[in-house]
């Protein structure tokens, strides 16, 4: 894996037209192993039953009674065993179904309308200290809301935005790690990156994972507007997605928790992920890379604050940046949570070995030893 931190050049938006393979959502739950079990299991009765029959045959031919006797029990077992394997098979359908109605595709009304909202954006009112506002009425899921629906660009994310799309195109890259300190953005900064996908040329389809929001999003660009699918995440398996098999098309996850295991498709990926290693370092081997995005400045939190809703006082905002540094999300907290993180804050020059790895230049939290 390697890490950049480089900027790139820019993409400016463009009109849209066609795009990369539209077409049904394909992401069943796994039921249909299930189906295929039982199917053999039908098929191994009746041949039970197919054997059965021919040894009753066999048995009326000798005229032994006992053997008779024997063979019709066996038929009779087995046409039984038969009864059961259907009935099986029949449940299995029924689940495969099911679960297909589940996850077919439907049309996300609320996300289809922020994201036509999202793309109508020919381009953000620009700021001091070189933040962008992006005025919106809607977000994507309600964790995306609770500081309000503008969504805030800053050049930090931008450069980090720039340097994936840069480092995939030229083929330098096949996945990506979007990587900083917790709490400054990272998750809200995929909706500056799905509007820069949104607003090329040829858009292709984006499939955009919210595991904090326990939804899966499909983009796709239909009849000159935007429609968005949703799958519940419980009911999605990526590999079974058509869209993410084709490498002209974007998979954008939020990571929030670590998963057991990351799907590696053709897709070209972008995760918003925790410094702890547990979030990404399976994910960048063998063709990812690293961006890093920088915590804020003083002097974004003032230009940002007026459109920050709850937010604190700017004083009161600007005293705790001078406690506790750049992290947006403790900033914003209430009282109590701020006064939690400040105590444990505190632990972090304790733990000798960690501060360490961090002076070095080691970007892990480990397990978030580390806060800052």
């Amino acid at each position: 894996s390697r890490f950049v931190v480089c900027p790139c050049r820019t993409f400016y938006p463009q009109k849209t037209s066609q795009q990369h393979g539209v077409g049904p959502l394909r992401a069943a739950p796994n039921k249909a192993d299930a189906l295929t079990l039982a199917r053999r299991q039908l098929k191994l009765a009746v041949d039970q039953q197919e054997m059965a029959v021919e040894d009753l045959q066999t048995a009326r031919q000798t005229g032994d009674e006992r053997k008779i006797r024997e063979a019709k029990e066996d038929v009779k077992e087995a046409e039984e065993k038969v009864q059961k394997a259907e009935e099986k098979v029949q449940k299995a359908e029924e689940k495969v179904q099911k679960a297909k109605e589940e996850v077919q595709e439907k049309v996300d009304r609320d996300a289809t309308a922020f994201a036509n909202e999202l793309a109508s954006i020919g381009q953000p009112e620009g700021l001091d200290a070189g933040v962008q506002l992006f005025k919106l009425n809607r977000s994507l899921t309600a964790d995306y809301r609770m500081s309000g629906t503008a969504m805030l660009s800053r050049k930090t994310i931008r450069v980090a935005w720039d340097a994936a799309f840069e480092e995939m195109e030229q083929g330098h890259a096949l996945r990506v790690a979007m990587v900083g300190m917790p709490g400054i953005g990272k998750s809200r900064s995929l909706t500056y990156g799905l509007w820069r996908l949104m607003t090329r040329e040829v858009p292709p389809v984006v499939v955009f994972e919210a595991r904090r929001g326990q939804k899966v999003f499909i983009f796709t660009w239909q009849n000159n507007q935007w429609v968005v699918r949703s799958v519940a995440i419980n009911n999605w398996i990526p590999a079974n997605c058509k869209y993410l098999q084709d490498e002209r098309n974007f998979y954008l996850i939020d990571a929030f928790a670590p998963e057991q295991w990351d799907a590696i498709l053709p897709a070209k990926t972008i995760k918003a992920c925790s410094p702890d290693r547990k979030h990404h370092s399976g994910f960048v081997k063998d063709g990812g890379i690293y961006v890093y995005v920088e915590a804020w400045s003083e002097a974004e939190v003032e230009a940002a604050h007026p459109y920050i809703d709850g937010a604190p006082k700017l004083s009161e905002m600007l005293r705790r940046f001078e406690q506790v540094g750049g992290n947006l999300r403790v900033l914003l907290s209430n009282v109590m949570e701020y006064d939690k993180y400040v105590l444990l804050q505190r632990e972090d020059p304790k733990n000798l070995r960690a501060v360490e790895r961090a002076v070095r230049g080691d970007l892990d939290t480990q397990g978030g030893q580390m806060l800052t």
